[in-house]
């Protein structure tokens, strides 16, 4: 099950564990329109969910995010937020 755009709570959490079976997962993932998910969160029937609201997650593997000054190099201060990562959305590549 996968859920992403909306925050995730604890009760959301245990209605999971209530109604879906052991072999199920829940997701939360987190990411913009460019790469669909930069982010995700995976819950079994095992994992304890201690905080009311559920983590946006981790970053995917070979996802990087960084700034890009008005030239197209990295900077460190400010600049376009640009993703380098090979989960991008089509229309988006070498934009």
């Amino acid at each position: 099950m996968v859920l992403g755009g909306e925050p995730v709570f604890q009760s959301d959490v245990e209605r999971y564990k209530q109604h879906f079976s052991t072999n199920c997962l829940l997701v939360n993932g987190f990411g913009s329109t460019e790469s669909t998910f930069s982010s995700q969160y995976i819950v079994d029937q095992q994992t304890p969910i201690t905080h009311q609201a559920v983590p946006v997650g981790y970053p995917l593997e070979e996802t990087e995010i960084v700034l890009l000054d008005e030239a197209g190099v990295e900077t460190e201060s400010y600049g376009e937020i640009a993703i380098k990562s090979p989960y991008l959305a089509l229309s988006y590549w070498r934009q």
